[in-house]
């Protein structure tokens, strides 16, 4: 939750934490392939907490940042529209 408090902060919003428009599973699959994607470029390292990056901070990106949608395609991500 950190970098979703610091992208916040640099936007002056308030962070309000909702329910989850991303499902469990769904989260922790996109943050494993940020964390399989760095690891394969960048040769980084992590553990549950990759480079202080969160599951929930994937979750974040995706529904407020993005919309919910696709940064290339512009599609849906699936799930409730934000």
């Amino acid at each position: 939750l950190a970098a979703s408090a610091a992208i916040c902060a640099l936007a002056g919003l308030e962070l309000q934490p909702a329910a989850p428009l991303l499902s469990r599973s769904t989260r922790a699959d996109m943050w494993r392939a940020v964390a399989r994607r760095e690891r394969d470029v960048f040769g980084a390292r992590g553990g549950d907490a990759f480079d202080g990056l969160w599951p929930e901070d994937v979750a974040y990106l995706v529904n407020e940042v993005y919309g919910r949608r696709c940064a290339k395609t512009a599609s849906s991500l699936g799930g409730r529209a934000a």
